[in-house]
């Protein structure tokens, strides 16, 4: 028997030259289990204050993300 379920995650994703890699791992990750994937941008800038720091120079901005992805259950 297969099993589904739900992975739910919250957490800042950095974007750089417009595009978040987390975002992008996780889309080709649900992609390849077959799974739906809502990503909703709660905050478009919530961690301004870590911008300054020098391992954050190439980053533009860092969003606050809450991430659903769904496998649904088989037999």
């Amino acid at each position: 028997m297969r099993l589904g379920g739900v992975t739910l995650m919250y957490t800042g994703a950095a974007f750089a030259d417009g595009s978040a890699p987390l975002l992008d791992a996780v889309s080709g990750l649900s992609r390849d289990l077959g799974a739906s994937l809502r990503i909703d941008e709660i905050d478009p800038d919530v961690f301004v204050e870590e911008l300054a720091c020098p391992s954050y120079s190439p980053v533009e901005r860092i969003a606050a993300i809450g991430v659903r992805i769904e496998k649904a259950g088989g037999r």
